[in-house]
């Protein structure tokens, strides 16, 4: 507002799936309060994923970078080639497995979930279950597989939100109703499920439909919807995605989108487009008080790897990524950072939709834009 831009540099760079391509710089004398156009070469990258530039400014002065501004050129989920590897399917019992020359999985028909995926004779799923007595909600033992929720650790800021809610989705788990398989061929298979999101002996809040389709190059496409149920209504969704535990030697990340810090849907002008290489241990750090934090948003491609590079990679258009080693249960019940488990368990979310985080502590609630409404349908 005070100062002619002519006393900076603008640099720009061009990247794509977060490699650097070209990059350039420019000069511009716009007085205070005045506007300019400049205008970037074009970018051609259509087989890209994430085609992003970002723009800084640097002070002519004394060089300092002072800012800037990442902008997504082109966007877009990935693509894969026509799966030609056999797969085949076994009923047994309880369970559906799977099996090819690359992969092994079961389908547990009771948990409507995977409770096993093995690569090259490693365990990648958590295994067991976690007792739902053991953590003060429900009834049963829930898998450790990929699992539909709506639940986030509660942000000082929530709490203000759910003042109005009829229905505390601290209390809503599923519950499978319907499995079988509807589509099969000699390279795929298709896993239909149905079920309900709610309070054990109460209510239904949610009604959810999902399939798994399972490719023999070992590849799980997973589509989930959910609606609310008609007599259970919630004011704010913190999430609607996925979970799933893997065991704790999973500790590397990686991700294709926002980073390289934490950012949400109304928090992440200070995010750039990018390739970030992380940790579960530092993406998912805790505030003093234990709540909501590490998301990282916009992803196409994320991956949670041990250290021989084994693990899985999740792709998509745009989704949240995060992960920590405890579960939401547990972060939600600790009232200091320091009294936060190291779980034996790599928990990771992949979020079709995540609510904002607002500032109510010192300012107003999320916007509506930002903020889930419970009473809506969610498909991703």
């Amino acid at each position: 507002d005070f100062t002619n831009a002519k006393e900076y540099t603008f640099r720009w760079v061009h990247t794509v799936d977060g490699v650097e391509k070209e990059k350039g710089e420019f000069s511009l004398e716009i007085p205070p309060h005045e506007k300019a156009e400049f205008r970037l070469p074009e970018f051609t990258d259509e087989k890209a994923i994430l085609s992003a530039v970002e723009i800084f400014y640097i002070r002519n002065a004394d060089g300092e970078n002072c800012g800037g501004k990442s902008f997504a050129i082109k966007t877009s989920a990935p693509t894969f080639s026509e799966c030609r590897i056999p797969l085949t399917v076994t009923e047994n019992g309880n369970y559906i497995e799977f099996s090819s020359d690359l992969f092994s999985a079961k389908f547990s028909l009771a948990d409507g979930t995977f409770v096993s995926y093995k690569k090259d004779g490693v365990e990648l799923l958590k295994e067991g279950y976690v007792d739902g007595w053991e953590i003060g909600k429900g009834t049963n033992l829930f898998t450790y597989g990929p699992r539909l929720g709506i639940r986030r650790a509660m942000t000082d800021n929530d709490i203000f939100i759910m003042q109005t809610d009829e229905f505390g989705d601290d209390k809503v788990w599923n519950k499978i109703n319907t499995v079988e398989i509807t589509e099969k061929s000699e390279v795929s298979a298709k896993i239909s499920v149905t079920g309900n999101l709610g309070c054990p002996m109460h209510t239904i809040a949610y009604l959810f439909d999902q399939t798994f389709t399972v490719y023999g190059d070992g590849r799980i496409e997973i589509y989930s919807h959910i609606k609310p149920g008609e007599r259970e209504k919630h004011a704010f969704l913190g999430r609607v995605g996925l979970r799933f535990s893997m065991p704790k030697a999973f500790e590397n990340v990686r991700w294709l989108g926002l980073g390289e810090r934490e950012n949400y849907s109304d928090f992440r002008l200070s995010a750039r487009y990018g390739q970030f290489e992380s940790t579960i241990t530092d993406i998912g750090g805790f505030y003093i008080k234990p709540q909501e934090c590490g998301n990282r948003s916009e992803c196409r491609v994320a991956s949670v790897t041990d250290g021989d590079g084994c693990g899985f990679e999740i792709t998509g258009d745009g989704f949240n990524f995060g992960g920590r080693h405890a579960t939401i249960e547990e972060v939600s019940a600790c009232k200091h950072h320091f009294e936060v488990p190291s779980s034996d368990l790599t928990e990771v979310y992949v979020d079709g939709f995540m609510s904002g985080l607002g500032s109510n502590s010192c300012g107003p609630r999320p916007l509506p834009e930002y903020i889930l409404d419970g009473n809506k349908e969610y498909s991703f």
